[in-house]
């Protein structure tokens, strides 16, 4: 089991009551869809199912897939949906194997700043589109969270490499691999959360935590939680979210 695939399956009991801004996200992603009428919709890495009820319900009847690479993801969106949208099926599938599906319209929401080679993964998406079709997608800049990566960039930390893509860069791939950019947008998101403790919390209970070759100690933990403390006012800690939005076509 991969490393992605083990951190969100952990968080799959815990993403539905901390993830506002993926739901919010999710919202306005289906939203910049063109009119059109799909006959068949391909949703990448489903969680629990965000995305999935904004699908149903701008598209009711058509058939849709459901994917993710965690179980315990799917689990959650069939306890959330199933009954609820009759067209909904659910597969366990990596985000990489797209290529081997066909769809009118695929989506994903908040997942490509996990992949490294965005034009790859474009190419693969164009092979899965059927002609005319749409790519929607969201996802996070390396800028998301400034507060927590300037502490992260510097010692005793050092990290530099954070996920996530430039809207410039992503639609730079995306045409590079032969898709139309109907759409493109970026969002900056403030959340006030109550503590600094309350952040971290979120960020644990929706996997988004770093890779396993840069473990935390204890020592760096607590190091790490003191220098937010010191962004911390008395109404809370606030984190800078910077989601960005695109909607590709193939030709």
């Amino acid at each position: 089991m991969g490393h992605l695939q083990t951190k969100f399956e952990r968080a799959s009991r815990t993403y539905e009551n901390h993830s506002e801004v993926q739901r919010e996200m999710a919202v306005r992603l289906v939203g910049l869809v063109p009119a059109f009428r799909p006959h068949s919709i391909l949703e990448l890495a489903c969680g629990t199912g965000h995305l999935t009820l904004e699908l149903a319900r701008r598209f009711p009847a058509v058939a849709l897939l459901a994917t993710d690479l965690s179980q315990g993801m799917l689990e959650r969106t069939q306890e959330k949906l199933g009954g609820v949208v009759e067209s909904l099926e659910l597969l366990l599938m990596d985000a990489h194997d797209v290529d081997q599906c066909h769809a009118d319209l695929i989506a994903s929401n908040a997942l490509v700043q996990w992949f490294p080679e965005l034009e790859e993964h474009f190419r693969k998406i164009r092979t899965a589109l059927n002609p005319g079709g749409y790519y929607a997608l969201s996802a996070f800049c390396s800028s998301n969270f400034p507060e927590l990566n300037t502490i992260l960039a510097a010692p005793p930390f050092e990290y530099q490499d954070f996920p996530g893509h430039t809207l410039e860069a992503a639609g730079a791939a995306a045409e590079a691999a032969g898709l139309d950019i109907v759409h493109r947008s970026q969002a900056v998101h403030p959340v006030l959360y109550p503590s600094v403790r309350d952040y971290l919390d979120m960020l644990k209970s929706t996997g988004a935590v770093r890779a396993p070759e840069k473990p935390f100690s204890r020592a760096r933990t607590l190091t790490l939680m003191r220098e937010l403390e010191k962004l911390q006012t008395q109404e809370g800690f606030t984190a800078t979210w910077k989601p960005w939005f695109l909607v590709l076509r193939k030709p």
